[in-house]
């Protein structure tokens, strides 16, 4: 029998094991629904982003995780083919 989420939070509620199985469906379940982890390739450089987003000589460490994540963000989008096309347009400068 095919794993749904309602039978494995029942028996998650019931204090009961989960299979292997139920672990992997919610697994590719998950996947599905959010995408693929992202490629640590994808991570760009600090000097990638200073250059982009014209940053100064020391920019804080907050400010390069927050724009990091803002180019990993739209290079998935832009992968995805983004439909609605924001993420092209996007212009945080």
């Amino acid at each position: 029998m095919t794993p749904t989420l309602s039978s494995i939070e029942a028996k998650l509620a019931a204090g009961q094991p989960v299979t292997a199985e139920e672990v992997a469906w919610l697994a590719g379940s998950l996947r599905a629904a959010v995408g693929p982890d992202p490629d640590p390739e994808d991570d760009p450089t600090p000097e990638e982003l200073a250059a982009e987003f014209g940053l100064g000589p020391s920019p804080s460490p907050d400010m390069l995780a927050y724009l990091a994540e803002f180019v990993r963000d739209r290079r998935a989008a832009e992968r995805e083919g983004d439909e609605g096309g924001t993420a092209a347009q996007t212009d945080v400068r």
